[in-house]
C-alpha cells in the first residue's frame, strides 16, 4: 500500500466505490420523504422500546439501559445535515437490534440461570489502531480448535433461543444486504457470515457509532462514560454464548477497546491484550478510506478532509487512554505485536504470541492456521488504495501528532 498521492489513472478504492445506480434515486425519494417529515427516524426511549420489544416478542422491557446516551446518539445523528435518512434508519436499526438483544439475554438467563456460572478464563483480547493487522490476526488464531472466536452471525444474534441455522441466515442476509450498498466493501475489508469478526457488535454504548458519521453530541457523552457496565454485559453474552458448549478459550477482537482496557480489566481480570502496532500515516489514511467508502451510499456528501482530521485525533485520544490503563492496571497482561511482523512471518509471529500466553502449539494449530493463509492469500482480494493527502493529512502531520506513539514503539516508515 502506499501513502503517497494517487495519480488520476489510478483512482481511490472511495472513487470507485459508487453503489448500484438505482439505489441512489431510491436513497433521494426517502431522503425527500423525511424532509417533509413523512418519514421520520423516531430516537426517544418510547419509540426504541416499543420497537425492541415488538422485535424480541416481549411485553416487559426489562434490561437495564441508559437510555440518555441512546437518546444523545439519536439527536446527534438529527443534528448532522450531511446524514440522509437511511444513514438514520440504519443507525436506529442497530441501536433496536442491540435493545432486543439485550431483552433476549435478561430472558434466556432469567430460563438458564446456570449461565452465569460460564468461567471466561483469561480471553484474548486483540486491539491496537485499526489497520494494523488485527483482522489477520484474529482470524489465524480462531483458526485453532483450542481457541473460541464469534461468528458475525453469533454476534448479530448472540441469545441461542433460535437455531443456529436461522441465525446463520440472519447474518448471510445482512451481508448480502451491506454488500448490495457497498460493493466495494470486501476490498477494504473480506466479511462473510461465518468468518469471526470485531466484538463491538455485542457494545451498545460504543465510539464505532461514529464511523457511520461524525457525531460530536455523542463523542462528548461517551468521553464521560463508564464503560464498565456495558463490558459486563458483554461478559454476560459471552457466557450465554459458551453455555453448554465445550469451554474454549476466547479470543476477541476489535480496535474500539482502546477506549474501555479499564473496563476490560473490570469485566475479565487476568485477560490479555494484543496490542498491535503500524504507522500511524498509513494507519490514519486506511481508516479513513474504509469509513468513508462504507458511509459514502448513506451520505449526500463525504467531507474527507474532515474525516481524516476526526479519526486522527479520535485514534490518539483512543491510544492515550489505553496507555493510561497500561501503565497503570495490574490486572491485564499485555503482548505486542507488529504489522510487518504478522504480514511477513504470520505463523513465526503467532507461535511468540503463544508462547508469551504459555499457550500451548499443537500441530492440529499449525496445519489449520497454514490451510487459512493458503486460501487466503493476498492477492485473492483487489488492492485498497487511499493516500494521506486525500484526507488533507500528511505525513509529517502524523507524525507530529502521534510523535510519543512511535517513539515509545520505534515505529518508522
Amino acid at each position: 500500500m502506499t501513502t503517497t498521492p494517487i495519480r488520476s489513472e489510478h483512482r481511490s478504492t472511495f472513487e470507485d466505490s459508487n453503489p448500484p445506480a438505482l439505489i441512489p434515486l431510491v436513497l433521494r425519494f426517502a431522503d425527500a420523504l423525511h424532509q417533509m417529515n413523512l418519514l421520520p427516524v423516531k430516537f426517544d426511549r418510547k419509540h426504541l422500546s416499543a420497537a425492541a420489544l415488538k422485535a424480541a416478542k416481549m411485553s416487559t422491557f426489562d434490561a437495564q439501559v441508559n437510555w440518555d446516551g441512546l437518546e444523545i446518539l439519536g439527536k446527534s445523528s438529527l443534528n448532522q445535515p450531511n446524514l440522509t435518512y437511511m444513514a438514520r434508519a440504519s443507525l436506529r436499526s442497530e441501536v433496536v437490534r442491540q435493545l432486543r438483544v439485550a431483552l433476549q439475554l435478561e430472558a434466556f438467563t432469567r430460563e438458564n440461570p446456570t449461565a452465569a456460572n460460564e468461567r471466561i478464563e483469561r480471553p484474548i483480547f486483540i486491539t491496537g489502531l485499526p489497520r494494523t493487522g488485527t483482522t489477520l490476526l484474529h482470524r489465524l488464531i480462531a483458526r485453532d480448535p483450542d481457541m473460541r472466536a464469534p461468528r458475525l452471525w453469533e454476534l448479530i444474534s448472540p441469545i441461542p433461543s433460535q437455531e443456529s441455522e436461522k441465525r446463520q441466515h440472519i447474518g448471510e442476509g445482512m451481508v448480502r444486504q451491506m454488500l448490495q450498498f457497498i460493493p466495494k466493501f470486501p476490498t477494504i475489508h473480506p466479511m462473510a457470515a461465518d468468518d469471526p469478526e470485531e466484538c463491538f457488535w455485542l457494545l451498545m454504548q460504543c465510539y464505532s457509532y461514529i464511523a457511520r458519521g461524525a457525531l460530536p453530541e455523542y463523542e462528548a457523552w461517551l468521553d464521560t462514560y463508564d464503560h464498565r457496565p456495558e463490558y459486563a454485559r458483554y461478559r454476560r453474552y459471552l457466557q450465554v454464548m459458551q453455555f453448554r458448549q465445550p469451554t474454549r478459550r476466547w479470543v476477541l477482537k476489535s480496535p474500539f477497546h482502546l477506549f474501555a482496557l479499564d473496563a476490560i480489566a473490570d469485566a475479565f481480570p487476568g485477560a490479555i491484550i494484543v496490542f498491535t502496532h503500524r504507522s500511524p500515516a498509513t494507519v490514519i489514511p486506511s481508516w479513513a478510506s474504509f469509513v468513508s467508502t462504507t458511509t459514502k451510499a448513506l451520505s449526500e456528501e463525504s467531507d474527507l478532509k474532515a474525516n481524516g482530521r476526526l479519526w486522527a485525533d479520535l485514534w490518539l485520544k483512543g491510544l492515550t487512554r489505553a496507555d493510561a490503563v497500561r501503565q497503570s492496571t495490574k490486572t491485564l497482561q499485555f503482548v505486542d505485536v507488529f504489522y510487518g511482523d504478522i504480514v511477513s512471518n504470520p505463523i513465526e509471529t503467532v507461535k511468540e504470541v503463544y508462547e508469551k500466553l504459555q499457550q500451548p502449539w499443537t500441530n492440529k494449530a499449525d496445519a489449520q492456521m497454514k490451510d487459512w493463509l493458503r486460501d487466503n492469500t493476498r492477492g485473492k482480494f483487489q488492492e485498497h488504495r487511499y493516500s494521506l493527502e486525500q484526507f488533507g493529512l500528511t505525513k509529517e502531520g502524523v507524525d507530529k501528532q502521534y510523535s510519543d506513539y512511535i517513539k515509545r514503539y520505534r515505529l518508522g516508515d
